[in-house]
Parts: C-alpha cells; structure tokens; sequence
C-alpha cells in the first residue's frame, strides 16, 4: 500500500485522546490543506476556528451536553440501543480531551456552500490523518451557540465540531465489500 492507501484505509473517528500537544504549526498546515479542496464557483466558503483555550472548551462541551441530554429524551429506543452498544452517551469528554477543537462554519448566501465547506472538512480529516493525529465529526443536532461563543458573524452556519490529537486507535470496524457500494452501467 502506498501513502494515499494507508490514509484512506486507516482513517478512524476517534474519541479518546492523549494529552500530548500538537504544534499549532501542524494544526495550520492541515487547515492549509483542508483549504485546497474545490469548491462550488472557487468561492472557498468555509471558516476554520481552533480552539484550544481549555474555559471555552469547556463552554462548548458544556452547551453539547445539554443538547444531547434534550436530543436522547426524543431519540427511539432502536436508535438509543445502537448508541449504548457503541458506548455512545451524552457525556462528550473528548471535547476537552483533545488538545485542539476546530470548529467548521459556512458561509450562507454563497453558492454549493454546504456542500463545499463538507469537501473542505473531508480534506482535513485526511491530512488530520497524515500528519499521525485523530479526530471526529461531531455535530450535534444544534450548534447556534457556536456563533455566539466563538464571535462568529451569523452569515456563517456552524458544520462540524473537530476534536483533534493523538487518539487512541482501535481495530478497524468492518467495512462493507466493494461490490456492495459499486454498480457499472456499461
């Protein structure tokens, strides 16, 4: 396997981080990468935030827990099991866990900028990965207060929370054959 094989095939979410800190150079060349991905009209509608001040973080997991606490009171018991079984609850630790926390905004009114900003984030969990580090997309149900938190225009919509460190890796989860994902019209 080449280089471009191992990060696509060893690309995990991770919630569970050390404590060892990363240099904020590396968290900018990531964005920097993250920040080549196309986008819609070339317009590059996303917004990089990093967080690593450990009161706001803890303002942001403070605010996702409640979120979650309103979002398993309405979640069904199908969905609610498969969460336990993941041993995922509404305790959010690797928010203050990991040393950094990059927060994704759009830009509304700008075209594709949904869909751009995701390109965008795709490309930083893969150079995420290249550099040896971890993270996750976290995205609870609301993230409004992000804005408000962080001093962000409303002009911009919050996409994603990325937690982001050296993570504890465990085995990969099966992934699905290649012939269940693929269909050739020739």
């Amino acid at each position: 396997m080449n280089f471009s094989h191992d990060v696509f095939f060893n690309t995990r979410s991770v919630r569970k981080y050390t404590d060892q800190d990363i240099p904020i150079e590396t968290v900018d060349e990531i964005i920097k990468m993250a920040g080549q991905a196309p986008s819609g009209l070339n317009k590059q509608p996303w917004l990089y935030t990093i967080v690593k001040n450990i009161e706001l973080k803890e303002k942001i997991k403070k605010e996702c827990e409640k979120i979650e606490i309103d979002y398993y009171k309405r979640i069904k018991p199908k969905l609610k099991e498969a969460f336990l079984n993941m041993n995922l609850n509404i305790k959010k630790k690797f928010l203050t866990e990991a040393p950094y926390l990059v927060c994704v905004f759009a830009k509304k009114d700008t075209p594709y900028f949904v869909e751009s900003t995701w390109l965008s984030i795709a490309w930083f969990i893969l150079a995420a990965n290249s550099f040896g580090l971890s993270t996750l997309t976290y995205t609870p149900e609301r993230m409004g207060f992000l804005n408000s938190l962080l001093d962000i225009s409303s002009e911009y919509l919050p996409q994603v929370i990325l937690p982001l460190g050296f993570g504890e890796k465990k085995g990969g989860k099966q992934r699905k054959a290649t012939e269940d994902i693929i269909r050739y019209y020739e």
